[in-house]
């Protein structure tokens, strides 16, 4: 195994083994370009709405593009959903305890509490 300042590895790593890889190619710099682009397509979580916004511009919605996929903030106010007490307490999911209290409360114990 060869590594890209120029060093040899005398062993492969196991999982290389585990695998039957017995002999690997030497690094180049077009793998650590490949490594670069991988990880700017992991960083960009947006690249789906990105892609569906020139989409939708293409096929002559530009004008509803700002509405559907929102990029400022004009329309970003209609994906946010904010629930307050009020909301749920009508709900199975409210409770006049925290889960905390609830979960001592079922195994009969209370919180240990440590000082430092």
């Amino acid at each position: 195994m060869q590594f890209p300042n120029g060093q040899s590895a005398k062993l492969l790593p196991p999982e290389y083994i585990l695998l039957g890889i017995k002999e690997v190619r030497p690094w180049t710099p077009l793998d650590s370009v490949s490594i670069v682009k991988l990880l700017n397509f992991h960083l960009s979580w947006n690249w789906n709405q990105d892609m569906m916004r020139q989409l939708l511009s293409k096929i002559g919605l530009e004008d509803m593009v700002e509405e559907i996929y929102p990029f400022t903030a004009d329309y970003s106010h209609n994906l946010v959903t904010i629930i307050n007490d009020e909301d749920i307490k009508g709900t199975k999911f409210w409770h006049d305890e925290t889960l905390s209290e609830r979960y001592f409360k079922s195994k009969g114990t209370s919180p240990k509490l440590t000082r430092a």
